[in-house]
C-alpha cells in the first residue's frame, strides 16, 4: 500500500513540473519580447503602420493560441496568434 502511495506521490510531482516547466517556457518567451512587441511589429509591417499608432483593444487568450483585437493607424483589426505565430485573422497563413 505505501509503496502505491508513493507512485502517485511521484506521478504527481511529474506532472506538476512538466507543466511548471512548459509555463516557464512561454513566460520566458513574453519576457524576451515574443509578445506584445512581436504582435505589434508584426502588425506594423502588415499594415504599414507606425507602431506608435497600433493599440491592443482587446484579447482571448487560450493554451497555445490567442485572439486580438487591434487599433492600427484608426481601424480595428482581428490578429491570431497560433503558437508563436502572429497573423491576421482575415489572412491564410499558408
Amino acid at each position: 500500500m505505501r509503496h502505491k502511495a508513493f507512485s502517485v506521490i511521484v506521478a504527481v510531482t511529474i506532472a506538476f513540473g512538466i507543466l511548471l516547466s512548459l509555463t516557464g517556457c512561454m513566460s520566458a518567451y513574453y519576457m524576451a519580447g515574443g509578445g506584445d512587441e512581436t504582435l505589434i511589429k508584426t502588425a506594423s509591417f502588415d499594415n504599414d503602420c507606425p507602431p506608435d499608432k497600433i493599440s491592443i483593444i482587446s484579447r482571448d487568450e487560450g493554451l497555445g493560441s490567442a485572439n486580438i483585437l487591434l487599433d492600427v493607424c484608426g481601424k480595428k483589426i482581428k490578429y491570431k496568434r497560433t503558437g508563436t505565430i502572429y497573423h491576421r485573422a482575415d489572412k491564410s497563413v499558408m
